[in-house]
Formats: C-alpha cells, structure tokens, sequence
C-alpha cells in the first residue's frame, strides 16, 4: 500500500495503468516500485514484471534543488538506455512528466542487498567490467562529486547486466562555481583522481566478495606508501581470485600506475562493446551523455543534450512530443561552453516561437 506522501510523487496515469505497487529500493533522489500492468494490449504483458522508478519528491536533494536533481534522475534514465548490452533489456514501457512529477516504467530490475552481492554475482569479470565502465562514465561529470559504494549497484532481474545507481553519493556541485574556484586544469585532474579512487575501491570491493578479508584490512594495505611494499602485501589476495582475467584487471587497477589504468579502462570498454548483442552497438557507445539540460515551466518542457564523443546536439519538446531541433553537430562541446551552446539553442526556440505566435 502506498503511503501518502508516496503517492504525492507518482504521476496519475502511472497509478491507473499500473497496480500493486510495492517499493523494493529508496535512494537519495528516486524510489522504485514493482508493478503490475493494467494494460489488456498483449496477453503477457501482465505475466512481465515492471519497475517504476519516480522522482522522491520528498527527499531533502529534491527539495532544495529541484532542477539538479530532476536533471540527475535524467542523466541516469539516458545512460541506461545507452550503455545496456541488449537492444531490448531496456525498453522504455513509459514515460510521463506532469508538473514536479517524472516517472518512467522499464521491465524490472533491483538493487543488489548489502551484504549478499557474492550471491547475486554469477560473472565476476562481466559484473567489474559494467561497473567499471558506469564508475568511469559517472566520474567525468564535472557537477558530481562521485564516490563507489557497493550499496548502489543494481541488477536487472532478466539478464546478466549490471549498473550503477544513486548517483548523488555526495553532493552535486555547480559547475561555474568549481571552475571559478579551481580552474579547468585542476578539475581535469581532480576527475582522473576521483575515477582511479572510484575503481581501485571498485577493485578492493572485488577481493572482499571472492574471499573472507575486510574492506578495511585492504585500505590499510593501500595505505602503505612504498610501492614495493604495498603490491608485495596485496598480492596474495589478488592471486587468491579464482578468474586470471579479473586477477590481471584488479593488478592495473590498484598498480598506482596512471598509464595501466588507462589501459583497463579501454579494455573494459573494448569488453562491453564487443559482449553487445547488437549491431548498433559502437553507436550506442557513441551516445554517453556529456551534457543535459531540463527546462521546466508551467507552460511547457524541454531537454537537451549533448553526446560527449559526436558531439551532437539534440533538443526535444515532452509537451509536444517531438524534436526542436533533430540534431546539430560542431566541434568539442565541453563544461561551460557546453552549457552556453544549448542555452542559446533554448534561447532562439523561444523567441522564434514568440514571433511565429
């Protein structure tokens, strides 16, 4: 049964075409449901379980910011639907903003229990490799101030894929603010750092779940500062995992070496595209969100975004459900000149509707 002020969150049409709800998973910003269809469209579709997942709007990083977090909840919906490994494991089944309320609807999926992540682990290599890759996507975004945690990772209930979920693990920063007090170079290397952070707790998580050691006996290794030292002490429990595979990707990760990082980071991205079961596959890589911006009045809404590799720019009307512009392609688009770009897009939309109306 819903409770009040869960109701308060959930759109009308998504109460009506759907049933039974009951909350599986409450993050910072979001809470998932699973659900019953009330659709008579196909016969099974009351045999599939759904999960709805709707904006907290009763969460302290909803009510003091609004837009950052709506913005949030968007950039999480788009990186799903470009980074699964099957063309059909993310489908959007619906999608609905009314008012403050944003909820979409997708075949179901859970957040994997703390505590209980060896169970749920059938592919410990296919399990580091989607992690690593959400870990390094999610880092490079300037606004985050990103941190791993085990307590975030979901699963989907129908195929091996995992992801990384509650991306407001700290605090969401303003970009110009940051850049103003840092500058442009040091948040480049404040990002390479958080992303070696990210996935060498990545990697010590990895041991702790394949073997009896704590986290924190493995911080306390990391924390030796002679690197002879510190990779002799580690090396038992890396060689102790039973994939070699994975032994070889924990060893660049935690080899305090930048270069061997990188190297992991292409070869788990090189894994992902080409585990793909679709031919689209280096496209859907293409389309990692770099920029997104949500335009919110009474009168109408509004997103766009911008691909961090093609650079295209897209621009798209939920009110009247069709593109602005259907996509416009120029040179590197990154940080505050990103931003600028699609606020001038907005800009000239609106006064051209104004004129034409």
């Amino acid at each position: 049964m819903l409770t009040e002020k869960e109701v308060d969150s959930i759109p009308a049409k998504i109460k009506f075409l759907y049933s039974d709800f009951e909350l599986v998973s409450q993050t910072s910003y979001y809470k998932i449901f699973k659900v019953k269809s009330n659709k008579n469209t196909e016969i099974l579709t009351k045999e599939k379980k759904y999960a709805i997942r709707v904006l907290d709007l009763q969460s302290p990083l909803v009510q003091q910011d609004y837009d950052a977090a709506a913005t949030l909840f968007l950039q999480e919906l788009l990186h799903l639907c470009s980074r699964t490994t099957d063309k059909d494991a993310f489908l959007i089944e619906d999608f609905i903003i009314s008012g403050q309320q944003i909820a979409f609807v997708s075949l179901s999926y859970e957040q994997i229990p703390n505590g209980k992540q060896s169970e749920f682990i059938k592919d410990p290599v296919k399990f580091f490799d989607d992690i690593a890759s959400d870990v390094h996507s999610i880092t490079k975004i300037d606004s985050l101030d990103f941190q791993f945690s085990l307590q975030n990772i979901f699963r989907f209930n129908h195929m091996e894929e995992y992801f990384v979920g509650d991306w407001n693990t700290r605090a969401i920063v303003p970009v110009d603010d940051m850049k103003k007090s840092l500058g442009e170079s040091t948040i480049l290397k404040l990002n390479q750092s958080k992303i070696s952070e990210s996935i060498q707790n990545l990697s010590l998580s990895m041991i702790t779940l394949t073997q009896n050691v704590s986290f924190r006996t493995l911080l306390t290794i990391s924390s030796i500062e002679e690197d002879k030292g510190y990779l002799t002490a580690m090396e038992p429990y890396i060689s102790a995992i039973k994939s070699t595979q994975l032994q070889k990707r924990i060893r660049k990760a935690l080899g305090r070496n930048q270069e061997a990082l990188n190297q992991l980071i292409s070869e788990v991205e090189a894994s992902r595209i080409i585990s793909k079961r679709n031919p689209s596959a280096e496209l859907a890589q293409s389309k990692t969100i770099h920029h997104l911006l949500l335009f919110i009045s009474l009168a109408n809404t509004k997103i766009a975004w911008c691909h961090s590799k093609s650079n295209l720019i897209s621009t798209y009307d939920i009110a009247k459900n069709k593109a602005i512009i259907e996509g416009s392609q120029g040179p590197q688009l990154t940080g505050e000149t990103g931003i600028k770009v699609l606020l001038r897009i907005f800009h000239y939309q609106r006064i051209r509707h104004e004129h034409i109306s």
